[in-house]
């Protein structure tokens, strides 16, 4: 029993290691992103909380920009392409069955922040503009 729970505590901290790091997307319009560019991301709210989401593939963002983002509005879609450490996935636990489409959190990753400083950007380690799409 021992031996299975020190291989589960392995893999959840490769996990943990993995995760971190990694290269997410987010989408905005043309505008939008250049003020990202030159001053981090404005923290909203949202589903999960405040703070700033992302996609955890190209292919994600690519349909969501496609779509005209959640409300279809999104004219002018900009893919920004983002690393830092402090991005994390959205866990089950906080995405609800009742919302319309739950499962689309799935590739969802989450930046948080700090609800005391509202006002307080993200600034990511990396950040550059990698597609922008014509709808």
């Amino acid at each position: 029993r021992e031996s299975r729970v020190k291989k589960l505590l392995t893999e959840w901290r490769k996990f943990l290691k993995e995760e971190k790091g990694g290269t997410y997307y987010h989408v905005t319009d043309r505008e939008t992103a250049a003020t990202i560019m030159d001053e981090g991301f404005w923290p909203e709210w949202g589903d999960i909380g405040l703070g700033a989401y992302f996609f955890g593939t190209l292919g994600a963002a690519e349909s969501y920009a496609q779509k005209g983002g959640w409300d279809k509005s999104l004219k002018d879609p900009v893919i920004l392409q983002v690393q830092d450490p402090a991005i994390r996935p959205v866990y089950d636990y906080e995405i609800s069955p009742e919302w319309p489409n739950p499962e689309d959190y799935k590739n969802i990753f989450f930046w948080e922040g700090d609800e005391d400083s509202p006002d307080d950007k993200l600034v990511p380690q990396s950040m550059e503009i990698v597609e922008q799409i014509n709808k």
